[in-house]
């Protein structure tokens, strides 16, 4: 049996190829309801209500389009699993492609949080907005592209200038350097942990995407035979690839869930599509993920 946020699964081959097909299933079948929805928020929801109050029309524009970007990121990772996953089958990675799933979902599902304040939601975008260019700038001038530079720095400007107008306050360390506009970004880590309640699922994610040898022999190898333990070939067991498909379908779940949450889709009809998605790749029906990010 595996087990996952409550959810349990046989370990079985065919189980696994239900999950396979399954994951297939629900990228598909998600990306036709969002589409049918128009992909946008529609009349008298969260996100629509918020884009009315003049004071953040456009700031609550900007995360609805940060939304969905973070949707279509988790759902390419999603399905990068699922390939990696077919023969010829890869056992390393499989994994950071879980990891870029979650990370994804986690601050797709933070920022699209139906039950905040709509001002704890812009400063929530500004920040993430901020985080990203610093990324951007950091990356430029690994590259000594001086052009990248001073556009990323021009830009954070902007959006320090941006989060005065609206109000809020930088953010320093003790150092008095500028860590955050409006509000410090959370880690993934913390981010993960909050909202899709993983954190030690990303803890071995992550220590596999950074090659630490302990993590990768664990999980990606096994030993040709007992009496040469040192001798180790590539190796990736049922239970891990339905660990790997479980979890990036849970947190794809998670993020769309968040996502016809605060635009207002048809959320009994979306949980029913999702219920027919899980009975299909035989998953329990008690603590299904997006009833309990709900």
């Amino acid at each position: 049996m595996l087990t996952i946020q409550g959810v349990t699964v046989e370990i079985t081959t065919e189980n696994y190829d239900k999950l396979q097909s399954g994951i297939k299933s629900l990228l598909e079948e998600v990306s036709q309801f969002v589409n049918a929805n128009g992909n946008y928020p529609q009349g008298k929801s969260v996100a629509s209500d918020e884009v009315e109050e003049c004071a953040y029309s456009e700031e609550i524009q900007t995360v609805c389009s940060q939304g969905c970007l973070l949707v279509e990121s988790a759902g390419d990772h999603a399905f990068a699993v699922s390939r990696l996953l077919e023969p010829p089958l890869l056992t390393i990675s499989p994994w950071t492609s879980v990891r870029g799933v979650l990370e994804a979902a986690a601050y797709g599902c933070w920022l699209m949080d139906p039950d905040i304040a709509v001002r704890d939601r812009v400063a929530r975008s500004l920040a993430f907005r901020y985080g990203g260019l610093l990324h951007q700038k950091k990356a430029a001038g690994s590259m000594g592209d001086e052009n990248g530079v001073r556009h990323a720095k021009e830009r954070i400007q902007e959006i320090k200038a941006d989060a005065r107008r609206l109000g809020f306050e930088e953010k320093t360390d003790k150092k008095g350097k500028v860590v955050g506009v409006a509000m410090t970004l959370p880690s993934s880590t913390e981010c993960i942990r909050d909202n899709l309640f993983n954190e030690s699922g990303y803890r071995i994610l992550s220590s596999i995407a950074h090659s630490h040898p302990s993590a990768m022999i664990s999980v990606s190898f096994k030993a040709k035979n007992e009496s040469e333990p040192s001798l180790l070939s590539k190796n990736l067991s049922v239970g891990s690839a339905c660990w790997l498909l479980m979890t990036a379908a849970d947190a794809f779940s998670a993020i769309a869930w968040r996502q016809a949450s605060y635009f207002g889709y048809d959320l009994e009809e979306f949980g029913h599509l999702l219920n027919e998605i899980y009975d299909g790749m035989g998953i329990r029906k008690d603590g299904r993920f997006w009833q309990i990010t709900s």
